[in-house]
């Protein structure tokens, strides 16, 4: 019986008792694990990424010196690993190594104490690509990666999925991402006022007027003279009792449209707005709670001048609009 050569054998895996009759490690059973090692094999080198070693010289502070290196056809972009090989002596790097860069003589890293675990001589390695790009949201899918899917935002969307975070199909996948990079590390935050409001406005980014956000529940920090206090019938509180400003499980959200963004100059980039907000709100909003939501735009938008003959007129409700108050939408 030939013996098995595999890089990679499942049998070494499995209880003793199933590697009965095995001669120079194989037998019936390893036989049938054989075609899935293949497979196993197959997926781990194309996700197993790159990784150059560098020879480390000398350094100060973040950033270190090396022996010089070509980077050839990879990109090691910001954040990429970089550690010495069987410590615990890891880092990341602060400035990309652009794809087809020659002699290359330093790289720089996050940490500042970095240099001070090393000596000359020591191994770096700079590792890009892989399990860990897969899940970097700056590069994912990372190249390596050849069963991507139809587009880049079919694979933010399952990457999303993993914070339960909701993602803007009428944008690019590029804001998408943005928007991941900048939502993600708001988590703990999350389901609270203050996270709730932060996270409302990078899913509005460039269509708000920046620090214009106003997310209350309109309870005070304080106790006052004037503060609201109401006993019902039964003095059930939250029921038809009222400690406090505002109901109980209750919260409003003000925005101001920022009517330089083109897309918000017309009627269909106002509703389309309104239906990303109440998606979010209905999405991310604490369990058992409820909002009004209101919506403060220019009081006049007319329809841009005709650049050609198929360009639409003004038309009120279609291409322009005129209004004072702002929109209010209930949520619950």
């Amino acid at each position: 019986m030939a013996k098995n050569m595999r890089p990679i054998q499942f049998l070494d895996y499995l209880p003793q008792y199933l590697r009965s009759g095995e001669a120079e490690g194989m037998n019936i059973l390893s036989r049938f694990l054989e075609p899935m090692e293949t497979m196993f094999e197959n997926l781990e080198a194309a996700i197993e990424g790159n990784i150059i070693s560098l020879t480390y010289i000398g350094g100060v502070g973040r950033v270190l010196s090396v022996k010089e290196f070509e980077s050839g056809d990879i990109r090691f972009v910001n954040g990429t690993p970089v550690r010495i090989p069987g410590t615990d002596n890891y880092s990341r790097l602060s400035k990309e190594i652009p794809a087809g860069a020659k002699g290359v003589s330093n790289i720089e890293v996050e940490d500042d104490g970095f240099a001070d675990r090393l000596k000359t001589g020591d191994v770096i390695e700079v590792f890009s690509g892989g399990i860990s790009d897969l899940f970097n949201l700056a590069v994912t899918p990372p190249p390596e990666f050849r069963y991507t899917p139809t587009s880049e935002y079919d694979f933010l969307a399952y990457i999303a999925g993993f914070t339960a975070l909701p993602l803007r199909e009428d944008k690019s996948a590029q804001w998408n991402r943005s928007f991941l990079q900048a939502a993600i590390p708001l988590y703990r935050e999350r389901y609270t006022l203050n996270g709730l409001r932060k996270l409302l406005e990078e899913w509005l980014k460039g269509e708000i007027i920046k620090g214009t956000v106003i997310l209350t529940d309109l309870t005070r920090t304080h106790t006052d003279v004037d503060t609201v206090f109401q006993l019902g019938d039964t003095s059930v509180l939250g029921v038809d009792t009222v400690l406090g400003e505002g109901p109980a499980h209750f919260f409003v959200v003000d925005l101001v449209i920022d009517s330089t963004a083109p897309v918000m100059r017309c009627p269909e980039g106002i509703f389309a707005f309104q239906r990303a907000v109440k998606y979010f709100l209905d999405a991310e909003k604490p369990a058992n709670s409820y909002y009004r939501l209101c919506v403060h735009a220019s009081t006049m938008q007319l329809a841009p001048d005709k650049k050609t003959p198929e360009d639409t007129d003004a038309q009120i409700g279609e291409t322009t609009m005129l209004y004072g108050e702002p929109w209010i939408i209930e949520g619950r």
